[in-house]
């Protein structure tokens, strides 16, 4: 059976994790630490940073992971800052930046990077899902993990994930199982021999 540590401030990344990775015989210990803040618009460059720094606490394989909200119209802002711009400006912070723009296309960036210690390369894994931001929130965001989901709009949809009806919702969440980015993973480790 193959272990891994998962470095991270934030308890609720590592159930999903845990969920997938466990599929395929992988057992998932939570590393409770605060990574390096790295400046940069993109989740990969900030994960792939601060997966050295959780290597070294850890001195195992372990994985890191960052996210990213690019807004185009806005020059890719808030970027990996996504979390505490949310908190300060809040949902409507971001419709009245938006204001006056007709191009309202964004993407959320996830990137989760694994380090052990047989190569010291990071390995990336990386999931992009593009959408827009809607005109105003719609739908119940309290049902989601972020207020996010009041005004992101995923491509392919007519409403936000925050509307989506609970068989739509489940259909979303489903949309990329079998191989998603912890699938990836998975696979990847499945065929290493630490």
């Amino acid at each position: 059976m193959h272990a891994l540590s998962f470095a991270t401030s934030d308890a609720r990344k590592v159930p999903p994790a845990a969920r997938v990775l466990a599929r395929y015989g992988i057992t998932v210990t939570h590393h409770a630490m605060i990574l390096p803040d790295v400046q940069d618009p993109s989740a990969a460059i900030v994960a792939g940073k601060k997966v050295f720094a959780a290597y070294a606490a850890v001195q195992g394989p372990v994985i890191v992971q960052d996210n990213a909200l690019n807004i185009r119209a806005l020059g890719l802002f808030p970027g990996t800052d996504v979390k505490r711009v949310t908190g300060e400006i809040g949902i409507q912070g971001y419709l009245d930046l938006l204001e006056g723009f007709q191009d309202r296309a964004c993407w959320f960036t996830d990137a989760i990077v694994y380090i052990d210690h047989k190569s010291l390369s990071p390995v990336f894994f990386i999931r992009c899902e593009a959408g827009s931001i809607a005109l105003a929130p719609d739908g119940d965001a309290t049902r989601h993990s972020s207020p996010l989901a009041s005004i992101f709009i995923p491509a392919g949809y007519d409403r936000t994930v925050a509307a989506l009806t609970p068989p739509e919702l489940a259909a979303y969440r489903a949309r990329d199982e079998g191989d998603g980015f912890y699938h990836r993973l998975a696979r990847y480790l499945r065929k290493l021999e630490y």
